[in-house]
């Protein structure tokens, strides 16, 4: 019986490096502008001038122009500037804290920074899914997770079935 139960559930090695393969798909969305729902657009004119200027401020004083760092982001590293559509980008601090939280033998949980709450939360409110995954990448899980159960399959052993006393 122990045999069949390792074949139809998966270990906590294989959903780790599942969270690992889904924080590349999430990753590489963004990189393209899609979320994981629809592809958006920015709101704001003002944010889009901010971020195509690397969220520099431009001031221009005795004919030479200066950029200094919009005050929230001053010390911090800005790691895009894509405007064409939304990526979530900006400083990469959002997708480096998307992380396994804990799996058990039938699901995986993996979440963001309790920092990026705010984030997450300032775009869901505008239509924009950040949490969960869209259907192209639940496709890939399902495949993973196919293949992980054929491979189990594959290592099962002979069953012996015994009917009466």
């Amino acid at each position: 019986m122990a045999q069949i139960d390792k074949l139809v559930f998966w270990s906590k090695p294989f959903a780790k490096q599942l969270a690992v393969k889904i924080k590349k798909w999430v990753w590489a969305d963004m990189r393209r502008g899609i979320l994981q729902g629809a592809q958006d657009t920015y709101n704001s004119e003002q944010y889009v001038k901010q971020k195509s200027n690397w969220m520099n401020r431009r001031t221009s004083r005795g004919g030479k122009t200066k950029g200094t760092k919009i005050s929230p982001y001053q010390g911090v590293s800005v790691k895009s500037n894509w405007t064409k559509s939304v990526n979530m980008l900006l400083t990469g601090q959002l997708i480096s804290g998307l992380e396994y939280l804990k799996s058990n033998r039938v699901s995986l949980w993996m979440t963001y920074q309790d920092k990026d709450s705010d984030k997450i939360k300032g775009n869901e409110d505008l239509g924009r899914t950040v949490r969960g995954l869209n259907a192209k990448n639940i496709k890939k899980v399902k495949r993973a997770m196919i293949k992980e159960f054929n491979e189990n399959k594959r290592k099962l052993k002979d069953i012996v079935i015994r009917v009466g006393k």
